[in-house]
């Protein structure tokens, strides 16, 4: 089906682009979202973690959370 050359080479891991989907719109509404949808997290808490993402440091907290708002919103 594969040529052998996919098959047998070696795994390669892949990034998301956080960045574009999260913040180019530059606007906070992402945290209102998320406390809207769970309300499990303090709004002065996610707009801290937003900044620190857009900074570049605390990307995975922030993407941890929005994903777990978007879990929580369709379960619940």
């Amino acid at each position: 089906l594969l040529p052998s050359e996919v098959v047998e080479r070696t795994k390669k891991g892949f990034s998301y682009p956080f960045n574009k989907w999260l913040f180019d719109s530059g606007d906070p509404e992402i945290v209102f979202e998320i406390n809207k949808q769970t309300q499990f997290f303090k709004k002065p808490y996610l707009e801290f973690l937003f900044s620190k993402a857009k900074d570049g440091s605390f990307k995975h907290q922030f993407w941890s959370v929005y994903i777990f708002s978007k879990w929580f919103a369709s379960r619940f």
